[in-house]
């Protein structure tokens, strides 16, 4: 494997997570449910998404709320939390938090192209501070791929978990970045 550049793109993030990575749509979405009387009340900038602070201060409130509201609350948590990798102060980007509010543009959404897309633009983005560094967006996906990708790594530090299932789901471990760093520099 010594000298052969290793890719990741669009292709293996859909391969790995199963999301849909059609083309984002590029047309402005607006839900037919009242969004805004929903971001007032917990309470968010009615032209903005929210943050997962903002979101977690909702924790207590929700709990009185009809079951649709909660599954609005969930899933604005979803993608705060799972889909984006975001950091509590940083908001869910706008057009997407939007559709939470309606089953069918929420079902049809390319969310693994946004999900691609927000983790290549955090990598895009590193400043690192000391030795270390944050990456948002769906980290775990290039972890799969790694130890996918670079046998070392899955054969050292990965422990296959379901070997028949699917990429994201096979591999478990807990292994530190410098173990896997001297996995790769000895595979050179």
């Amino acid at each position: 494997m010594a000298g052969q550049p290793i890719r990741f793109g669009l292709n293996e993030f859909r391969h790995i997570t199963g999301l849909n990575t059609d083309p984002l749509p590029t047309e402005k979405f607006e839900p037919e449910a009242d969004y805004k009387a929903f971001f007032r009340e917990l309470p968010v900038p009615t032209s903005e998404g929210p943050k997962l602070e903002e979101l977690t201060e909702g924790l207590v409130m929700c709990r009185a709320w009809p079951p649709k509201k909660r599954r609005w609350f969930g899933l604005l948590t979803l993608l705060s939390i799972g889909l984006y990798g975001l950091h509590p102060n940083s908001r869910i980007p706008f057009e997407s938090a939007k559709r939470v509010f309606d089953d069918e543009a929420m079902k049809t959404y390319p969310w693994g192209r946004a999900a691609f897309e927000a983790l290549v633009v955090s990598i895009k983005l590193l400043r690192p501070i000391g030795k270390t560094y944050t990456v948002s967006g769906m980290a775990f996906v290039l972890q799969a791929w790694a130890y996918d990708s670079i046998i070392t790594i899955g054969e050292r530090f990965g422990n296959v978990v379901k070997a028949d299932e699917i990429p994201l789901l096979r591999w478990g471990g807990n292994s530190t970045r410098a173990i896997i760093e001297s996995a790769i520099d000895e595979d050179k």
